[in-house]
């Protein structure tokens, strides 16, 4: 889990690769819209880009067209400013 530390050690490279992601998300929607045949194989590929996205700005939220959202938005506040993934077996 320390390699996905490094890979998300400051906003910079979050962004890049959560916006990677989000990019990918969107492929694979389009596939599956499009591709009626092999939607059965594509939605588990969703489902698990789903988990991680939520996942990782969960901890802290972000979107790749509205940005980083502050410490509190609506009233709600942020996790911790960097991921850690050692408690992670």
């Amino acid at each position: 889990m320390e390699e996905l530390n490094n890979l998300f050690k400051n906003n910079e490279d979050f962004k890049k690769h959560v916006d990677n992601l989000w990019k990918t998300r969107e492929g694979l929607h389009f596939i599956y819209e499009s591709r009626p045949d092999l939607r059965t194989s594509i939605l588990t590929q969703l489902k698990t880009l789903n988990e991680i996205i939520g996942a990782l700005i969960k901890e802290r939220p972000y979107h790749p067209k509205l940005g980083f959202r502050s410490a509190e938005t609506n009233g709600v506040k942020t996790a911790k400013p960097l991921l850690k993934f050692s408690n992670i077996e």
